[in-house]
């Protein structure tokens, strides 16, 4: 069984040898791409969006209008 010691250190010099694999220097690609990280937080099982009935969150959320949002940014 491997210990967290030995872990820690294989994982992070795999990191590396990704890293350094991936360097521009070492690709065909001379471009930069573009990267968007998208997070959601506290999701609470809205899956269908709040009710248009004037609350604070009137409209607001669920699963399709996330979707579309994805889209948009897409």
């Amino acid at each position: 069984m491997i210990d967290r010691r030995r872990f820690i250190k294989q994982a992070g010099m795999a990191g590396v040898l990704y890293s350094v694999g991936q360097a521009p220097w070492f690709t065909d690609q001379p471009e930069l791409s573009h990267l968007t990280i998208l997070h959601t937080n506290d999701v609470h099982s809205r899956i269908d969006p709040f009710p248009d009935d004037g609350s604070r969150n009137a409209g607001a959320g669920g699963a399709v209008r996330r979707a579309q949002l994805i889209e948009k940014i897409r």
